[in-house]
């Protein structure tokens, strides 16, 4: 039981532009079953958590050592696939592609004679842009595989005392289902509410992160680790499995105190205040009945 996901993780999605065919992308002769077969499934990705707008759909070329490419047509016939340029027989394999759910495009590569170096090329027809990811393995369930990308970094500033959350999209780019469980946080005072369900690919679940802030200031630095299905998913810019959690927790500021003119203050309520008529202009009122500095009511 074996597989490959491509492109790379510090590449992410290959990206073709409208109307743009890759240049040739190898990958390895997987080949297991009886007859030996080669499972190959590439996904076209489309934006906002969903599958593409119906379009032309993307073509697959699939070559053989130093043979011709051959391109197979959605649910036609199966494909003789020969490793020299002048297609003398025999095939070394045969090829035949299907569609699947959510945009996953699946290719069954029947291996007659081991051992070739293959190549595969993918078109985009579509008048936009469109991302494909693709797996190869040597049985169907592998090549079914999930691609993570969470966000490398959160950050949950607040105040003392607070619980502050942070919702986010974890989208599933891979040709098979997203499993994430529960776990994976280092600190105490981060903890995942919501961990989203089974993600199927081309769609996005939601998880819901939150900080118990502590009545102190400060810095909090944690670390969570998604515990997936995603064998493949490492700290990575395309493919990542971390997200580095911070916080900076600090105290609401507190109202300055008024200092405008005290125009209900008068004799009978502040007996210390004396106006600009006479008497002594730095008398302080008394501020458990004022609340004003003696300055206020300098402006009368």
């Amino acid at each position: 039981m074996s597989f490959s996901v491509f492109p790379d993780a510090s590449l992410g999605p290959l990206s073709l532009g409208p109307q743009q065919i890759s240049a040739p992308l190898d990958f390895p002769e997987l080949a297991g079953g009886t007859p030996p077969t080669v499972y190959l499934r590439i996904v076209m990705l489309g934006p906002g958590c969903r599958p593409p707008d119906a379009g032309q759909g993307p073509t697959f070329q699939l070559r053989a050592g130093t043979g011709d490419p051959v391109e197979p047509a959605l649910d036609g016939d199966a494909l003789f696939v020969y490793d020299n340029p002048q297609g003398n027989p025999p095939p070394v394999a045969q090829a035949q592609l299907f569609l699947q759910p959510e945009n996953v495009y699946a290719i069954n590569i029947t291996v007659y004679t081991p051992g070739s170096s293959w190549q595969l090329r993918i078109g985009n027809k579509d008048d936009t842009e469109r991302t494909f990811t693709w797996v190869v393995a040597d049985n169907e369930a592998d090549s079914a595989r999930p691609w993570l990308n969470l966000p490398q970094v959160l950050n949950f500033d607040g105040d003392v005392g607070t619980v502050v959350t942070r919702s986010l999209d974890v989208p599933n780019l891979g040709t098979g289902k997203l499993t994430i469980s529960l776990g994976g946080l280092d600190d105490p005072r981060f903890s995942i509410q919501f961990p989203p369900a089974d993600i199927v690919p081309n769609h996005c679940g939601k998880m819901t992160i939150a900080f118990h802030s502590p009545d102190s200031e400060g810095r909090t630095a944690g670390l969570y680790t998604a515990n997936s299905n995603d064998a493949q998913a490492t700290e990575s810019a395309h493919h990542n499995n971390l997200i580095h959690l911070q916080a900076k927790t600090t105290r609401p500021d507190q109202p300055l105190p008024d200092v405008s003119p005290c125009r209900v203050c008068h004799p009978n309520r502040c007996p210390d205040f004396v106006g600009h008529s006479g008497g002594d202009l730095h008398a302080k009122c008394e501020r458990s009945v004022c609340q004003h500095i003696w300055a206020s009511h300098l402006q009368y």
